[in-house]
């Protein structure tokens, strides 16, 4: 696969990758998307820097916009990586103002969230432990879930996170598509992951590949760079002015780049 183009993609995706200058995919998109895009689980190990981010992002939107009673829930083990990967699906879904999504961590107070929740996103973005904490709160329901991302699992199935995970995993319906993104591939790793996965599709993209992928220079800490709010189930356009703009910009080709 040389080209975007040859996926075939729903048009709102094809120009918001044409306008964030993805135009050749990574070694992991190729071998991700359009296994993923057939709903097949699957289990990808890839290190940091590989363009995993658009490698679920693009299946996980084509099939909400394909399904529009379909949820998605990304899982994550950091508040870090949660907005990271919120300001690449914001620009994914530049053209897709239904595709509300919100952002559940320990960065927003539980009652701002609560409200969020109340509006109903079709994706969230989520730690562990907070989204268990609303979940006993009946603050929401996971049962529309249709398409279930959890993104380097290896740290969540750590004991820290592995009881709230598994927690969640109560909640999500078990007709769903599930993508398994993890950087150390371990039989402990694919132990962990069988309780997620039916059948899954291995992928391996060895370091070397990865690495070959450009850098960026952009540093990602919240002293460089301010990390956008998303305490609210947005919309996928986000405004703002001046430098603050441009920061952002460039806070979200680097969140591409992961």
């Amino acid at each position: 696969m040389l080209s975007f183009k040859e996926l075939l993609l729903p048009q709102p995706l094809e120009k918001a990758l044409a306008a964030m200058g993805q135009i050749k995919p990574t070694p992991i998109q190729v071998q991700t998307i359009p296994i993923a895009l057939t709903n097949r689980d699957l289990l990808s190990c890839t290190q940091a820097c590989s363009g995993k981010f658009i490698a679920f992002c693009i299946p996980l939107i084509a099939s909400l916009i394909k399904s529009p009673r379909r949820n998605a829930l990304i899982l994550v083990p950091t508040k870090e990586l949660a907005a990271q990967i919120d300001v690449v699906l914001g620009e994914l879904t530049q053209n897709l103002p239904e595709l509300t999504r919100t952002v559940l961590t320990p960065a927003n107070a539980v009652s701002i969230q609560v409200k969020a929740l109340r509006l109903k996103p079709r994706i969230i973005i989520a730690t562990p432990g907070r989204l268990v904490e609303l979940l006993r709160k009946g603050a929401t329901s996971l049962s529309p879930v249709g398409i279930l991302v959890l993104d380097q699992a290896d740290r969540m199935f750590e004991k820290e996170l592995a009881l709230p995970l598994n927690e969640v995993l109560r909640f999500i319906p078990k007709s769903r598509q599930t993508l398994l993104f993890c950087e150390v591939a371990s039989p402990a790793i694919a132990k962990h992951a069988s309780k997620f996965l039916k059948d899954p599709v291995r992928i391996t993209v060895e370091e070397e590949a990865a690495s070959e992928l450009p850098q960026r220079s952009v540093m990602t800490s919240e002293k460089r760079v301010r990390l956008p709010r998303s305490s609210g189930a947005t919309g996928s356009r986000r405004k703002g002015v001046g430098s603050q703009q441009v920061k952002k910009a460039n806070f979200a080709k680097a969140s591409a780049a992961q």
